[in-house]
């Protein structure tokens, strides 16, 4: 006999991916929509002076700051007691309760963001012209938007994996954690400049000197490999990055499937 945890059925995903959409939305559009009311009074302030709104900035607080956020909660019922024991014997596949987050935390939460926004830019506009004949340009999404949108998905990589890894706090220990790599990975970029180049090394970013300068070096000299770590650069920011923390979080939730939470 085939057990449910060995299975994977896209029908299945569906109803989990309807059952934590119905269970989280409240207080999903309580923050946002708390966020965007604030935001449409600023509007509507800037456009009684004739000013503008930054469309951009406040859209991109929206996608990363509440993405990010709702993110780092998506593992939460598996290591609350009063829910992890519901959580694990629901009649689904790890696998598939893993993909409902990815999906919701990703796709979803990306959706919901765009028309959530569009929604507001509408009645921004639709205010500004109303009160003051202010004309405030409305959001459109363009490639600067499916930039940002790539950027989400490596930020919200790293919270997925954040939230399967740490029982509480994953939120906060997950921003100290991402610091601390960044910290250390910068300083042994330094220490790797100060090994290859030692001998054409005269000092980091000196002042009022740029950083290829202070390094005594031809930057025609540096181009051609410049330009290969550029492209393997985003392969791994874009590409490898995610996916390895994407898949370390389904490691991490089948060792807390064993433990049963604990």
């Amino acid at each position: 006999m085939t057990r449910v945890n060995d299975t994977f059925n896209p029908s299945r995903v569906g109803y989990l991916f309807r059952l934590e959409a119905l269970r989280g939305w409240r207080n999903i559009l309580i923050i946002s929509g708390s966020f965007l009311a604030v935001s449409l009074f600023i509007s509507v302030i800037m456009g009684y002076f004739g000013g503008t709104f930054d469309h951009e900035a406040t859209f991109s607080t929206l996608l990363f700051i509440g993405g990010i956020i709702y993110t780092s909660r998506v593992f939460s019922s598996f290591y609350r007691r009063e829910w992890n024991v519901s959580t694990l014997m629901l009649p689904a596949s790890l696998l598939e309760k893993w993909l409902t987050q990815l999906l919701l935390s990703t796709l979803g939460w990306v959706v919901f963001s765009l028309v959530t926004y569009l929604l507001f830019s509408l009645a921004s506009w639709g205010l500004n012209l109303l009160l003051w004949q202010n004309r405030i340009p409305l959001f459109l999404p363009g490639a600067g938007t499916g930039e940002l949108i790539l950027s989400y998905f490596v930020s919200q990589s790293l919270f997925f994996l954040g939230s399967a890894v740490f029982r509480k706090a994953a939120f906060f220990k997950t921003l100290l954690s991402s610091v601390g790599v960044m910290v250390a990975l910068g300083l042994l970029m330094l220490l790797f400049l100060r090994i290859i180049f030692w001998e054409e090394m005269s000092g980091l970013l000196q002042e009022g000197e740029e950083f290829w300068i202070s390094l005594n070096l031809d930057e025609s000299r540096l181009q051609g490999p410049a330009e290969v770590w550029e492209v393997l650069g985003k392969v791994f920011y874009y590409g490898l990055l995610p996916l390895f923390c994407w898949f370390t979080a389904l490691v991490r939730l089948k060792e807390v499937e064993v433990n049963h939470g604990v």
